[in-house]
């Protein structure tokens, strides 16, 4: 095999939640120092069923904590116990409703959406103020869509797609549709994006010139639609089930 036949890989990050560390440096450094692993098993379930295991000794990952673990609880004020909520982050987005949120993989900052015809650009960790506003904006935005490379954000404002680069909320374009904007998928290099219309159509538009290069006709209003990471399918869903 050349150099010519093989594909580009991009190690875009590294993480890891092992037994010698939560993290890839952690488990690294424990590796190098020659830590080991290996303990006596612990955890409730196998305390009370361990007359089943011939084996008491394993590489248990301990002290670490599922993000949102159900089984998981909490004390009250007053010491009893209760359920923990079933969330990680909670935050007061928008004055009504939230219409639209995705997570922004390579940040982890969360994009919403709402009746109040704002988008914002949130650091979770920091709740009390948005990173970002985009906005007021003609309607309420219906959908919200972030490209592959993460760097373009675009949403459903009534019959419009609207693109902005997400970095610095500046609008770079504008795609008008003769039907209601419900749903949106960028393709995998952001050259098309999918969406799905309120008149029960979806459609993959070229996204430089707006040209429709493909309408999937539906039954019902469509509400989902994806536009497939390594091929060229296009995946609906729609209110005809």
């Amino acid at each position: 095999m050349t150099m010519s036949d093989t594909a580009r890989v991009v190690i875009t990050g590294m993480g890891a939640v092992t037994n010698i560390g939560f993290s890839a440096a952690e488990a690294w450094a424990s590796m190098r120092e020659g830590r080991s692993g290996i303990s006596p098993i612990e955890g409730e379930e196998f305390l009370t069923h361990h007359e089943k295991y011939t084996v008491r000794i394993g590489g248990q990952v301990k002290g670490w904590d599922f993000p949102i673990d159900p089984k998981k609880k909490v004390k009250d004020k007053d010491g009893k116990e209760k359920d923990a909520k079933l969330t990680k982050y909670e935050f007061k987005a928008h004055t009504g409703k939230a219409t639209a949120v995705l997570v922004n993989p390579a940040s982890g900052q969360v994009v919403t959406a709402g009746a109040d015809k704002l988008i914002r650009v949130w650091d979770v960790a920091k709740p009390e103020k948005p990173v970002r506003e985009i906005g007021p904006l003609a309607a309420a935005p219906t959908a919200l869509t972030l490209s592959r490379d993460n760097l373009t954000l675009a949403a459903g404002v009534g019959k419009d797609v609207v693109l902005w680069t997400l970095a610095d909320g500046k609008e770079v374009g504008k795609l008008t549709q003769p039907g209601d904007v419900l749903s949106l998928s960028f393709n995998a290099d952001k050259t098309r994006i999918a969406v799905g219309r309120a008149d029960n159509a979806a459609v993959l538009v070229e996204v430089a010139t707006g040209t429709v290069i493909q309408t999937f006709p539906h039954a019902g209003p469509v509400r989902g639609v994806v536009a497939h990471p390594g091929t060229t399918s296009v995946v609906t869903a729609s209110a005809d089930k």
